[in-house]
């Protein structure tokens, strides 16, 4: 189980929202590049970059940070999956040869499905697609409407169908809350089977506190989950990432 380290943006800050909501950011950092580095120095070796301005926007803003973080002594081997704006093939691209790993795409998932099957298609290790729950249903454009498809575990079952490999499932109820995750309802443990059935490896995100919920939530690796993507722990210091790191890989 991979602890993956997130590098929120607005602005070309490091910020939290809590609960997805613009009104209510924090700022931790100036500097994302000594960020990442702090992180790598902890024993991290993947980064979860989120373009928030991008998400809201529709159009990545941050991708001149995957630069940046390429061309850093340091960082050698660090793994990036990147997300937020990422809404035509041509941006997705872009991210790749700049260097991302991962490219994580939300609405437009969702509300083009001839992007998603070209994605797929093109990328199909280098994908994710983002399922940010709320209400049992999946918010898109920011978290701030509703995908309007169903339930959580019918879209997965959906974009397992269309080729998807990785998901990254983010419970927005209580992302930013230090609140603990939220692995005991149904819900989440129907998405889990779904992408047992369907071969779809997961990540993580949302709520998690400490060091008790790492242990919660490797009891799903041997449904697909092999990340979990923290960020306010980590700023916060109510989880050590190297600590985090070595129960993940225990």
């Amino acid at each position: 189980m991979e602890v993956i380290p997130a590098i929120d943006l607005i602005g070309g800050k490091c910020v939290r929202l809590t609960r997805g909501d613009y009104a209510r950011e924090k700022v931790y950092s100036g500097d994302p590049v000594a960020q990442a580095l702090k992180f790598y120095e902890q024993g991290a070796r993947s980064l979860h970059l989120i373009d928030l301005d991008g998400a809201r926007q529709g159009k990545a803003a941050h991708l001149f940070l995957i630069d940046a973080l390429r061309k850093t002594r340091g960082l050698d081997g660090m793994r990036i999956e990147f997300g937020g704006g990422i809404r035509t093939m041509e941006m997705a691209r872009i991210a790749i040869n700049k260097g991302a790993d991962m490219v994580i795409v939300g609405t437009a998932a969702y509300r083009n499905p001839a992007f998603l099957a070209e994605l797929v298609k093109e990328l199909p290790e280098s994908c994710a697609i983002a399922v940010d729950v709320r209400n049992g249903g999946v918010v898109v454009e920011g978290w701030v409407a509703e995908a309007g498809m169903g339930k959580q575990e019918s879209i997965v079952s959906n974009l397992g169908k269309e080729g998807v490999k990785t998901i990254i499932y983010t419970d927005t109820e209580k992302d930013g809350t230090l609140s603990g995750v939220g692995v005991t309802g149904i819900g989440f443990v129907r998405v889990m089977e779904r992408c047992k059935s369907a071969g779809i490896r997961v990540q993580y995100a949302g709520g998690v506190r400490d060091i008790k919920d790492i242990r919660e939530l490797k009891r799903f690796q041997s449904q697909g989950l092999y990340g979990i993507v923290t960020g306010k722990a980590l700023y916060e210091g109510t989880l050590d990432l190297a600590g985090a790191i070595r129960e993940g890989q225990a």
